[in-house]
């Protein structure tokens, strides 16, 4: 029988929590921001943080920006079957 004590274990690592893009990039009311150099600027200041922060959390073998990782998952096609399944349960309201 295993050691309870071995099924809980406390991480000596830094646990800080991955930081987030700021509310105001991704909470809108009525309108986008039409700014895009600001867009731009802030998703730069993110992509600094989160690549510091890959950085730190993995002694430096990751390191990539928000954007990047944006790019990389949207060349690639997923839930191709959704429009069916949807169509299927007659949710596709028009």
């Amino acid at each position: 029988m295993r050691n309870k004590k071995s099924l809980f274990t406390i991480s000596a690592q830094n646990t800080d929590l991955k930081p987030r893009l700021p509310l105001e990039s991704v909470y809108h009311e009525n309108e986008y921001d039409q700014d895009k150099e600001e867009i731009r600027n802030r998703l730069e200041i993110y992509n600094q943080i989160i690549s510091e922060y890959y950085d730190e959390r993995t002694n430096g073998k990751r390191n990539d920006s928000w954007t990047s990782q944006m790019a990389n998952m949207l060349e690639k096609q997923s839930r191709m079957y959704m429009k069916e399944f949807v169509e299927k349960l007659e949710l596709n309201l028009k």
